[in-house]
């Protein structure tokens, strides 16, 4: 019974717990290898193609207006081509070509011409950086004379002109010698221009007369100066009236030269000869102008297209 009661009240050990297994400690981060060379060198590429690639883009914001220019220099051929023609194929005004002018017109022709092909070929050396200066140089000596002939054309060198033909005073001086105005007035007469003028039989004043469809040579050849007060009959037959001419600005000599015999009328009159140095001296200022807008608009061109292509050459050499 001693031993029931000691097996009975054996008091029971309690399992030990088991220890909690150690947390495995973190392995260390791999150091970074470094890149290779050929690594670095792609990196340096792609960042100095991305450098290159952003900086372009200023670089070329010119380029616009550099092909704008480049057609404006190209187009401003065509109408120096136009001229050319004009002047080779023109009739002449009138009777001009007793004047003997075609020294000039020959001369004006090879400027032209001249002008015009160096005007394409600079165009073309503006493209090569080496070309440029020599392209401004050579497209600058000719637009400098061509500009220089248009001045004298519409007579901006006042008496230094004179030795110019088709200025406004050589002209002048042409029209009013005496050799020349005889075989001019014949020709002029021999065009019969003072047939057709509008004619009536009512007798009307010569300030009344219709001049709106008339030009100049006709107003200046076909009938008296309305100064001088002359009744009109018919296109080419006026009355003279005694005390009916207007002096307020003096005495006219046309007055005196005119006869309504049809061979004569007034072709000895100033006013016949003003008359058809207007006609002539018209085209030779409106060519005049023509030759200083070219001139000057294809000197400008270029000048714009040399500064342009020098600036990005700068911008690209930094």
């Amino acid at each position: 019974m001693a031993m029931a009661d000691n097996t009975n009240h054996t008091e029971t050990v309690p399992e030990a717990e088991p220890e909690p297994e150690p947390k495995p400690e973190p392995e260390p981060e791999p150091e970074p290898t470094p890149p290779s060379k050929k690594e670095e060198a792609a990196e340096i590429t792609t960042s100095a193609s991305s450098e290159k690639g952003s900086s372009d883009k200023p670089k070329n914001s010119m380029k616009p207006v550099e092909h704008i220019l480049n057609l404006a220099a190209f187009l401003l051929s065509l109408p120096i081509i136009a001229l050319v023609v004009w002047l080779i194929f023109m009739p002449g005004y009138d009777c001009e070509y007793l004047l003997k002018m075609h020294k000039i017109y020959a001369g004006i022709i090879a400027m032209l011409v001249v002008l015009g092909v160096l005007n394409i070929v600079a165009s073309f050396m503006m493209k090569k950086p080496p070309l440029r200066m020599p392209a401004l140089i050579i497209i600058t000596i000719p637009a400098i004379v061509v500009l220089i002939v248009g001045i004298g054309l519409v007579g901006g060198f006042k008496m230094e002109s004179r030795s110019m033909p088709g200025s406004p005073q050589r002209l002048k001086l042409k029209v009013y010698n005496i050799d020349n105005w005889s075989r001019i007035k014949s020709c002029l007469y021999d065009k019969s221009i003072c047939q057709g003028l509008e004619s009536g039989t009512s007798v009307i004043k010569s300030y009344d007369y219709p001049t709106k469809n008339e030009s100049p040579v006709q107003s200046g050849c076909c009938r008296p100066p309305a100064s001088c007060g002359m009744e009109y009959v018919n296109a080419t037959y006026w009355k003279r009236n005694d005390g009916s001419e207007d002096t307020a600005k003096g005495h006219n000599s046309d007055c005196d030269t005119w006869t309504n015999q049809e061979t004569n009328l007034c072709y000895n009159c100033n006013s016949c000869r003003e008359g058809f140095r207007t006609t002539v001296g018209k085209k030779w200022i409106i060519l005049g102008s023509f030759l200083i807008s070219v001139a000057g608009l294809i000197f400008v061109v270029h000048l714009f297209l040399f500064l342009i292509s020098m600036s990005e050459t700068e911008s690209h050499g930094k």
